[in-house]
């Protein structure tokens, strides 16, 4: 088949047939025409989107307290590191009372 040759008549001649047949086309046939042509939407609640958040917070924070660690590295080197007694007694006590 030569399309060289086809022109603006083989053109409108188309434009033609396609108007007549959409024209004669049954409604449903449009509805479902437009119904396929839609796209499926997702959308994202705003307790997801917190959830996201939070979580990118979590992973983008440090597992380690780089300065607190420092610090009592610091004391401990210096022999000023001092443990309250009673805090110390008081996990003791939590451990053998859950053991």
């Amino acid at each position: 088949m030569n399309i060289d040759k086809a022109g603006p008549k083989a053109i409108e001649a188309y434009v033609q047939k396609t108007q007549a047949a959409s024209e004669k086309a049954p409604p449903q046939a449009a509805a479902e025409v437009k119904k396929a042509n839609q796209q499926d939407e997702v959308s994202i609640s705003k307790a997801a989107r917190e959830l996201q958040e939070a979580q990118k917070a979590i992973q983008s924070a440090p597992d380690v307290r780089e300065a607190k660690v420092a610090a009592i590295k610091k004391q401990l080197q210096e022999g000023t590191y001092n443990v309250p007694a009673e805090a110390l007694v008081e996990k003791l006590l939590s451990v053998f009372k859950s053991g």
